[in-house]
């Protein structure tokens, strides 16, 4: 139809033309329609979709309804090849692009003829199906029973069917390109007038105007009124209290200043292993409190929390029914699509996983963030000026948990930088020697994520282990535990100061010339978040 609608089919009339048109625009809509929405994120599309809700459905008596790897990665094409993608088309890709990343499989081979195969190193491939919420592959034999390992499928089905593919590869390698053309320029930082205001005491209609300004209730509300294609600064003033919300942030150039850094409170408090409302269980990446997936985003003077009770949780037995497996709790997470995000005189609390940086670049400036086990984590590149970084204690007097997570692509030269800032414990009573600067993370195994954390001129209390270091298991598809050595990761420090701060071989230093090499404007690209 869209080829028709360009003219490539020279032979079709001009009416003809304009209906096909037409009609390749209602088809997007449909596309966009029916990309499956969980817990706020954009995924992936059913290999079928109800012609009139939409929502996936099964087909046959075995195949189920889920999302699909082959098929979602020829509409992702699809809508890339769109010329002048409105927001909608932006937001669709990079949800799927992100799903993708997510979902890739390592540490197998697959033929059709021959079906799956462990390999070290191998990979990605995608599955045929996923299950909705959980994104665990999915295999059925005739009888329409739901399994999640391979080795379960009778040989007549697990032979002779594509229920692997390592198509979306060529997709996520094509995404590049398009994410650098369809890149939005940056906005000069100034103080734009506030667009709207947020006050958990306002008792008025949603929107209406209190001294000329729109104001809402919720910053939920706040957050759907604002334009989905601004080009510059949509500021958001947000009165002290506390706000139990979960939002992500999926529009450019959203700017959310709070009245003060400690009175202004966005919090919730769901853990990964918490069921959602979906019935799957919410996941580390489905748990955030915030979510940013666009790009020019600002946060100034308040507080962003995951209130999950990690401690009392922990405190629980093991036979208790309540506790919790499972106690991630993102509070702030950067998805596919957020870049240039700036922090500014904010908090950000919880306990393991509490910052999440996957992607893009990120600036945090005079910022406190507060976690135990991995509370600084992911993919993306972040820069920490002059800010403290808060251990939180677990009761023991040997592992209080690490700084860093980083799963830095290896063809990415940056990952989590802190310059001129401290490594502060939130007790006292914090066992010395009992928290590292950070272990490799290899999500799924993947063997490309080669983790980068550096520390410039920063300050270490007596928390920092001597080793500074630990290593990180990881399980690839195949079920093989890989043990992952800092020493193989990029692990750096340069002019560390404190009780924290001692020689050890697997202390690696930079020189100062190596150390230059991290000037903020090399790191963040040529991006001045300063400015």
């Amino acid at each position: 139809l869209r080829d028709v609608a360009g003219g490539e089919v020279e032979f079709v009339p001009e009416a003809e033309r304009r209906r096909a048109a037409d009609a390749a625009r209602r088809g997007v809509d449909c596309i966009l329609a029916s990309q499956v929405v969980v817990d706020g994120r954009r995924t992936a599309w059913g290999q079928q979709h109800d012609p009139l809700t939409l929502m996936p459905v099964r087909a046959r008596s075995y195949e189920h309804a889920s999302l699909t790897g082959r098929e979602s990665t020829a509409v992702l094409e699809l809508l890339m090849r769109l010329e002048s993608p409105d927001p909608r088309v932006a937001a669709a890709v990079r949800g799927a692009v992100q799903w993708f990343r997510d979902t890739a499989v390592w540490g197998y081979e697959y033929t059709f003829r021959g079906g799956l195969t462990p390999r070290p190193g191998a990979g990605p491939l995608w599955a045929r199906f996923y299950e909705i919420g959980t994104n665990r592959p999915m295999f059925s034999n005739r009888d329409g029973v739901i399994r999640y390992r391979f080795e379960e499928l009778d040989p007549e089905r697990s032979r002779g069917y594509a229920w692997y593919t390592p198509e979306p590869a060529a997709a996520l390698r094509t995404y590049e390109g398009w994410a650098r053309r369809h890149a939005r320029a940056p906005v000069r930082a100034t103080r734009a007038p506030v667009a709207a205001a947020v006050d958990a005491g306002y008792t008025g209609p949603e929107g209406a105007r209190v001294e000329g300004v729109p104001t809402y209730r919720t910053l939920g509300a706040a957050l759907a009124a604002a334009p989905s294609d601004a080009t510059a600064s949509h500021v958001i003033r947000i009165r002290n209290g506390r706000y139990r919300e979960k939002l992500s942030v999926d529009k450019p150039h959203i700017h959310l200043v709070g009245e003060s850094r400690e009175g202004t409170v966005l919090t919730f408090d769901v853990a990964a292993g918490m069921r959602s409302p979906g019935g799957w269980t919410y996941g580390t990446r489905g748990s955030f409190t915030l979510r940013v997936a666009a790009p020019d985003f600002r946060l100034e003077s308040m507080t962003v929390e995951n209130a999950f009770d990690y401690p009392g949780n922990a405190a629980k037995a093991e036979t208790d029914s309540t506790r919790i497996n499972g106690a991630q709790a993102v509070a702030v997470m950067l998805d596919e699509g957020s870049d240039r995000a700036v922090f500014r005189d904010c908090v950000v609390s919880g306990h393991q996983d509490t910052l999440f940086p996957n992607a893009g670049r990120s600036y945090f400036h005079r910022c406190t963030v507060l976690g135990s086990v991995d509370f600084i984590f992911g993919a993306g590149i972040a820069v920490f000026d002059d800010s403290d970084i808060v251990s939180r204690d677990r009761g023991s007097r040997t592992n209080n948990g690490y700084i860093t997570a980083p799963s830095t692509p290896i063809s990415q030269p940056y990952g989590f930088v802190f310059v001129d800032s401290r490594l502060r414990k939130e007790s006292p009573s914090l066992a010395p020697g009992s928290v590292t600067l950070g272990r490799p993370w290899h999500p799924s195994g993947n063997p490309h994520a080669i983790g980068s954390a550096v520390y410039l001129h920063t300050w270490m209390d007596d928390h920092i282990a001597p080793r500074g270091w630990d290593p990180m298991n990881s399980t690839d598809a195949a079920g093989r535990r890989v043990e992952n050595r800092p020493e193989d990761a990029r692990f750096f420090e340069h002019g560390s100061t404190g009780p924290g701060a001692v020689s050890h071989p697997l202390r690696r230093l930079l020189s100062e010339a190596e150390a230059r090499r991290y000037a903020l404007d090399r790191v963040l690209g040529g991006w001045h978040p300063r400015r």
